[in-house]
């Protein structure tokens, strides 16, 4: 509810009698106000509008967020191939094209002092494997690492494709795993992405990666 003047048409010295309404009104008002000394916690029962001039945070401090899960989709920006993955143009998605291989993406603006939550691809694995589970590849999956100045390398979390049925392998799926609740420093630290395709006696070419998603818990704002 907006605050409302007790008395809108102004008090006058000596003249105006204030009333115990009047009284109550103010008292009221006053506790519906923001505490901009002490803080507080506050349910408004409708959305709060900053027009104007809008609202500024001084120096280093950020606006606050109960935590939560804020996806974003990273660019196919991939930061090198490793062997044997290719481009699609047309159908602008990567290609594991001849034989095994791997390649790398920079997981590019992540959120420092944050969590990455969840990590998922939409891909395929290799094609016209054998039935499964006599056909099946060692599967593809990805490394989820850091790389620090000096190049070393720290894997934080490896996630593995399932291989259970043939059908959902070779088709378009969700690879992904979440809960993670990995710290993000990104003083000094690069994040990539490894995937590595299939292997083994069954593996298969033509695997591909149309999108990565990264899920990251955010507690401010503006942070990712």
């Amino acid at each position: 509810m907006t605050i409302v003047r007790v008395n809108p048409g102004n008090w006058t010295d000596d003249t105006t009698t204030i009333s115990a309404a009047q009284i109550n009104g103010i008292d009221t008002n006053t506790t519906r106000a923001i505490d901009g000394t002490d803080g507080g916690t506050y349910n408004p029962t409708a959305t709060i509008l900053v027009g104007g001039q809008g609202l500024t945070c001084a120096g280093t401090s950020l606006i606050k967020l109960a935590s939560r899960d804020v996806p974003k989709t990273m660019p196919l920006y991939c930061a090198q191939v490793l062997s044997n993955w290719a481009y699609d143009l047309a159908g602008m998605f990567w290609e594991n094209t001849v034989a095994q291989g791997a390649m790398e993406f920079e997981l590019i603006g992540l959120p420092h002092n944050q969590a990455i939550q969840k990590v998922a691809l939409w891909c395929r694995g290799g094609q016209a494997h054998g039935a499964f589970p006599g056909g099946a590849p060692t599967p593809q999956y990805v490394e989820l690492s850091t790389i620090n100045d000096t190049g070393a390398r720290v894997v934080l979390e490896t996630i593995t494709d399932s291989v259970a049925d043939k059908a959902t392998y070779e088709g378009n799926h969700w690879l992904f795993k979440d809960a993670l609740a990995i710290p993000i420093n990104t003083g000094g630290f690069r994040h990539v992405l490894t995937l590595y395709s299939e292997s083994g006696a069954n593996w298969a070419t033509d695997s591909r990666v149309w999108s990565i998603i990264i899920t990251c818990t955010c507690t401010s704002y503006p942070d990712w």
